[in-house]
């Protein structure tokens, strides 16, 4: 084997790891048989997921156009990344409980470098193989995060539907 063929064995990987994140021409011909089907899938994600995307980008303290474009992008993202066809994916109610501190300290500036931040700890993580060891979580140790992010969620979010202000402070926590 010559040193040309070696070097273009790697490179054929990579793009077809590459080719492999997008629709294959089954898919597509599938998709064609019954876009129907395809579209109500859509709108009834969009039904869902809109709401949900105004909510959180109003509750994060960046505004309900964020909320949006969040959710668009994270959409397109996980479409081309993820590992299923079935999944659906958009901001979480989790999130706002890290972005409203992050927020009213950094602004939006801060909102992206959490973001690239954390979208380079998965890319790590996903390439250590971490994953695997998420099963061995406990069930109690799970509830017991997600009640203490909805205490959180509660407690930042209270204030406003009560009409109150929020403790007083300045975007950087000052009085």
């Amino acid at each position: 084997m010559t040193s040309t063929a070696r070097a273009h064995g790697p490179v054929r990987a990579g793009l077809r790891s590459v080719a492999d994140l997008f629709p294959q021409r089954a898919d597509l011909r599938a998709m064609a048989r019954n876009p129907r089907r395809d579209l109500l899938a859509g709108v009834t994600v969009a039904i869902v997921a809109l709401p949900l995307a105004l909510a959180f980008g109003a509750a994060s303290g960046l505004g309900a156009a964020a909320g949006i474009v969040t959710a668009i992008v994270a959409g397109f993202i996980a479409a081309v990344f993820g590992g299923s066809n079935l999944q659906v994916s958009g901001p979480t109610g989790a999130m706002t409980v890290v972005l409203v501190p992050i927020v009213h300290q950094f602004g939006p500036t801060g909102v992206l470098m959490v973001g690239l931040m954390a979208g380079v700890a998965l890319v790590v993580m996903a390439f250590a193989r971490l994953g695997r060891y998420v099963g061995y979580l406990p069930a109690p140790v799970i509830e017991g995060v997600t009640a203490g992010i909805a205490v959180v969620n509660a407690l930042q979010q209270g204030p406003a539907p009560l009409g109150v202000s929020g403790g007083g402070h300045d975007r950087r926590g000052e009085k």
